[in-house]
């Protein structure tokens, strides 16, 4: 298996739940419709929702990330965990960064796109719309 694959198959065997029912479920750049990933912090506490999707064999697009109550940081914990499994594994993740427009209080873009750049995502040159953006794993650092 690839590492985008095994990045996918932890996530699969980590979160088995699926929200199938979600309204605004994530598409891929191609169009597939993907049932969220129900997070669970510790197992059985539901703090959100994320959709993965294996690009290449070295990339990941994040479709969708989203906690479900606002200003708990659980979205930050949630990128987080994603971060750690895509250095561990040296996979590479993508995402375009899009405001959720069902909120009374939609993030403004600027501001999510400075969240991202946290964790590490760098803007994607020459796109037109909604900035995409990447994230290079980090290598370990060497003990010593």
């Amino acid at each position: 298996m690839s590492p985008a694959s095994n990045f996918v198959a932890h996530f699969e065997a980590r979160f088995p739940n699926r929200d199938l029912w979600r309204p605004g479920c994530a598409y891929s750049a191609e169009g597939e419709k993907l049932a969220p990933f129900v997070f669970e912090e510790p197992p059985g506490d539901r703090i959100g929702v994320f959709s993965i999707l294996a690009t290449n064999p070295n990339t990941v697009q994040l479709c969708l990330i989203r906690a479900d109550v606002c200003c708990r940081r659980d979205g930050p914990r949630m990128l987080a965990a994603l971060c750690a499994e895509a250095d561990r594994l040296a996979v590479s993740m993508k995402l375009q960064a899009v405001p959720a427009d069902d909120r009374p209080d939609p993030i403004p873009e600027d501001k999510l796109v400075a969240f991202y750049r946290k964790f590490g995502f760098v803007e994607l040159g020459g796109m037109v719309h909604k900035p995409y953006m990447i994230r290079a794993p980090t290598p370990p650092r060497s003990q010593g």
